[in-house]
């Protein structure tokens, strides 16, 4: 590899699990460098794409979709966070991230609704991608309950589905709203 001679025509193209924002920081690098060495007017020739809205669309659809709506629901209230997916997927560690930046140790990375032990305890995936139980989830909280739940791009819709049903099932009907008065109210909020 020679960055004289190789460094002087490329393109960027992502079809990773990376967050979005990661993989254009990465191509907004390298066109800064190639404008520095070759000046902006001829950006083009040296940089394959120079248009970043081309480069968004060589990101993974799905999991770029469910990076924004991760990153949506990121800005609402809620006491927790739920991330569904596979122990080694990357795109459920990189939206477990998000939610961890916000939620610190309320944030728990789960496969599936096994690992809900009960009201009190959730076996999860800690930012070192280590299996934990935790003792103190949905006990402490004296008033309703918002629990952000999102999954991996190749999570079944089926285990989502079940996660909700566990967790449901641990509280009475009367405090649970309705999936579509929930949605409403989100929808409301854009």
């Amino acid at each position: 590899f020679d960055p004289l001679k190789d460094l002087s025509k490329l393109a960027v193209v992502n079809q990773t699990t990376l967050l979005a924002s990661e993989t254009l920081a990465i191509a907004d690098f390298l066109r800064d460098i190639l404008i520095k060495k070759y000046g902006e007017e001829n950006l083009a020739h040296h940089f394959g794409e120079s248009n970043k809205d081309k480069l968004g669309n060589t990101l993974c659809y799905a999991t770029n979709v469910n990076q924004e709506a991760a990153r949506m629901m990121l800005e609402e209230d809620a006491d927790y966070a739920i991330i569904i997916g596979g122990h080694n997927s990357s795109n459920t560690s990189q939206l477990y991230k998000l939610a961890e930046e916000k939620f610190g140790e309320k944030a728990y990375y789960i496969e599936s609704e096994q690992d809900i032990l009960s009201k009190e305890a959730i076996s999860h995936f800690d930012f070192k991608n280590k299996k934990v139980v935790t003792r103190s989830f949905l006990t402490e909280e004296l008033k309703p309950v918002k629990i952000m739940i999102t999954a991996g791009a190749s999570c079944p819709d089926g285990i989502i589905h079940q996660v909700v049903i566990k967790i449901n099932s641990f509280f009475e009907a009367g405090q649970i709203k309705d999936v579509d008065e929930v949605l409403a109210e989100f929808t409301e909020a854009f």
